[in-house]
């Protein structure tokens, strides 16, 4: 079930603010950039991303 869509009946959906799928797309966006927490990467993982670029800029520059 996704959580855009309201399946309601249509007298519900007005009591509640008959709010259209777009709205209710973008109060989520919203939410999830305000409240996103990113988890970061292990230290061994960005010390390898880190050897990858280097190694990809002195290659490439």
């Amino acid at each position: 079930m996704t959580r855009l869509s309201n399946i309601s009946s249509y007298e519900t959906w007005e009591q509640r603010g008959s709010r259209t799928i777009d709205e209710v797309a973008r109060e989520k966006v919203r939410e999830i950039l305000a409240t996103h927490k990113v988890t970061p990467l292990p230290e061994d993982v960005d010390r390898e991303i880190s050897r990858i670029l280097q190694r990809a800029e002195s290659e490439l520059l």
